[in-house]
């Protein structure tokens, strides 16, 4: 399941998508949030060792 599942195909066009990252010593952590009319919602997230990891 991707981001893009996440989202109504009839909203995927106009539908707002912010990504935030943190450095939080040893790991990263990735937020994927979408605009809602309530405000942002985080619908996906990655957290990962950057030295043990390598994309």
């Amino acid at each position: 399941m991707g981001l893009l599942d996440k989202i109504p195909e009839d909203k995927r066009p106009t539908t707002r998508i912010k990504e935030l990252l943190w450095s939080l010593g040893h790991d990263n952590l990735m937020v994927w949030f979408i605009e809602s009319d309530s405000g942002w919602v985080s619908v996906e997230a990655l957290q990962w060792n950057p030295k043990a990891v390598q994309f």
